[in-house]
């Protein structure tokens, strides 16, 4: 008796059954709703185009995570942060973000090599002043208001006239600092230094994640298509499979599948095992 063919697995049957179908399209799902979209050890290894096209994804989604944190530490530190600063780095942001995707676009190894230098720069100027930042705001704050320039009752006449019940127990408010040429911070923007410099430290934590995981993805790619693109033409690549092992569990699944029937152990079932190769050499 002859054997019975194996089944022919969808890829797309997961993302079409799943319950987050009434939300998002099924390339949204399947893109990131599956474990196969979050795994970097799928397979023997990611196709060129799962690279470059998750490189253009992260870059996206990085740049809005970028600019939402300068708005915030814009809204929450308007004194120590300038808006002209927040709309200077979303700018430079915004220019590295296109070179990136630019280079992934066009498989372009020059354009990735310009980006991953722009994106080192980049964070360390970044990082750098958001510091600069921080510490300026504390070593004004420890400074006692009568220190500043034009602030001393005794040497000057506005002063005398607005400051002289506030200047000594640094209490002075904005409103009594304008009247004056007084150059010391406002009492209400150092009242709170060290919840402002937790902000100032998760702002740093948050932009640096921002960096670190385009740029990884961007040197994945560069070695990919220093090795790969020698040898293939741009419509083979084009053609390449971009999910090694398409069928992965969905990350949140909400009905009960076939599972029992996946020999996981089989490493010719598409549907399994975790690593695509059962722990065996490619």
């Amino acid at each position: 008796m002859a054997d019975a063919a194996p089944p022919v697995y969808d890829e797309w049957a997961d993302a079409d059954g799943s319950c987050w179908r009434c939300i998002f399209s099924r390339e949204f799902i399947h893109r990131f709703l599956t474990l196969d979209a979050w795994n970097p050890r799928t397979g023997p290894r990611w196709s060129l185009n799962k690279i470059r096209n998750q490189l253009m994804t992260d870059l996206c989604i990085n740049f809005w995570i970028f600019v939402l944190s300068q708005i915030a530490v814009g809204i929450e530190a308007t004194y120590w942060r300038p808006i002209k600063w927040v709309i200077y780095w979303c700018v430079v942001c915004a220019g590295t973000t296109v070179v990136g995707i630019w280079g992934a676009y066009r498989r372009s190894t020059g354009a990735v090599i310009v980006f991953l230098t722009l994106q080192i720069l980049f964070a360390s100027l970044n990082l750098a002043h958001n510091n600069q930042m921080r510490g300026e705001m504390v070593r004004s704050c420890k400074v006692a208001q009568v220190s500043y320039m034009y602030c001393d009752p005794e040497h000057n006449s506005l002063a005398a006239t607005y400051l002289s019940d506030c200047i000594y127990e640094d209490s002075c408010e904005q409103d009594e600092l304008d009247k004056t040429n007084c150059k010391a911070p406002p009492h209400e923007h150092c009242s709170e230094v060290s919840t402002m410099e937790a902000f100032f430290w998760v702002n740093a934590l948050i932009n640096f994640f921002t960096y670190a995981e385009p740029a990884w993805f961007a040197l994945l790619l560069l070695l990919r298509m220093e090795k790969d693109l020698d040898r293939i033409n741009n419509s083979d690549i084009d053609d390449e499979e971009e999910s090694p092992n398409p069928g992965f569990p969905l990350i949140f699944k909400c009905q009960e599948g076939d599972e029992d029937a996946v020999d996981k152990s089989d490493p010719d079932d598409p549907r399994g095992p975790l690593l695509g190769d059962g722990g065996k050499a490619a």
